[in-house]
């Protein structure tokens, strides 16, 4: 309850049957008493819950609100990942990890990101600066050098950055 009290919800949801293209797949109603301002009051984010969805290729794709439907009836439509006008991370995997993960992205233009790692604790562990091509990219990290627990990185570009977290298992 207390995300709800913040005035926040979150959704994960998985299946494993197709559904086709167009098919209302979640619906959210809401009970509003006066004037309500729907962009400002509804906003899909990674506070809580990434914000992502793959089709059964592992297809990437952004999700967004569409406040261009009736007023009563909003939907939430798929974009394809060229229209991304910056870096995205699509995926982490294997996420807990023993050898090696990989950090799977997305960059529309070539860019040279800078990667760092911290341990639990805050303390800086590495920092990578990756010179990459557009495209589907992927950055191997190799556990040889990491401590066992919770890792968080950083990517950064000249205009973007995620923030994240990994697990190193023993």
């Amino acid at each position: 309850m207390e995300m709800a009290i913040q005035g926040k919800i979150t959704v994960s949801w998985n299946a494993t049957e197709h559904s086709r293209l167009g098919n209302e797949l979640l619906t959210l109603d809401v009970a509003v008493h006066g004037a309500i301002d729907w962009k400002s009051a509804f906003k899909v984010t990674s506070s809580i819950t990434d914000v992502e969805a793959f089709t059964s290729n592992t297809f990437y794709h952004a999700i967004e609100l569409d406040f261009s439907a009736p007023q009563h009836n909003q939907t939430v439509e798929s974009k394809s990942y060229q229209d991304l006008p910056s870096l995205s991370l699509l995926e982490v995997t294997p996420n807990p990890f023993y050898e090696q993960c990989q950090l799977k992205l997305f960059l529309p233009k070539a860019e040279t990101i800078r990667l760092s790692l911290y341990d639990a604790s805050g303390r800086q562990i590495e920092v990578k600066w990756l010179s990459l091509e557009a495209g589907y990219q992927s950055v191997l990290l190799s556990s040889s050098h990491l401590p066992v627990g919770m890792i968080y990185y950083r990517l950064d570009t000249a205009s973007t950055g995620w923030t994240g977290w990994l697990v190193r298992g023993e």
